[in-house]
């Protein structure tokens, strides 16, 4: 037994209009959420960039404080106190590492 074919629905303008309306909206949505996800990655980068700077800063100051140092002053309370500070800067990179691989592992998820 052969199959019935439906009949085809005759197209009209308004048919037509409609699709097109639906499909602009489709493609307007897309592209907003596009630029929202774009904009949030440019926000997101100046944050990691701008603690970048305030890493930067106090590890190129202890750079120079360490070379600074002549052989009397490498004990004592002040490479105490270098060691405390290069401990809160590793940790500002770690946190800042943190974030970054979250931020990689969503892009990722969300790609695929």
């Amino acid at each position: 037994m052969a199959e019935e074919e439906e009949p085809k629905k005759k197209v009209t303008i308004e048919t037509l209009t409609t699709a097109l309306q639906r499909l602009r909206m489709r493609v307007s949505e897309f592209q907003d959420n596009i630029e929202s996800f774009i904009v949030s990655l440019e926000d997101m980068s100046r944050s990691i960039k701008s603690r970048f700077a305030s890493i930067e800063a106090p590890l190129a100051s202890l750079e120079v404080r360490l070379s600074a140092l002549a052989p009397p002053d490498w004990e004592g309370e002040e490479l105490d106190h270098m060691l405390v500070e290069l401990d809160g800067i590793g940790e500002d990179l770690t946190m800042m590492r943190q974030t970054w691989n979250a931020l990689t592992q969503g892009v990722r998820e969300r790609v695929n």
